[in-house]
């Protein structure tokens, strides 16, 4: 990969991860608009909309939560 394909994620994963949680399912429907639903499978939807509720109910971890503990 190319160091400006590198900087690119990294530039878009920083700004999903400062995404506030309320956000998050709208910038799913983003990329979903961008990558094309075709190439999402069923299973891949279904999982779409649970991440969805889960979000919309509050249950979710944060990236630094999670991977938080690698950097340190």
């Amino acid at each position: 990969m190319s160091r400006i394909f590198d900087r690119n994620r990294e530039m878009l994963h920083k700004l999903i991860d400062d995404l506030p949680a309320d956000k998050l399912p709208k910038a799913a429907d983003l990329f979903e608009k961008i990558i094309g639903e075709e190439t999402l499978s069923d299973e891949d939807k279904k999982d779409l909309d649970i991440a969805r509720k889960e979000i919309a109910n509050g249950e979710f971890y944060s990236f630094d939560e999670v991977f938080g503990e690698l950097e340190k």
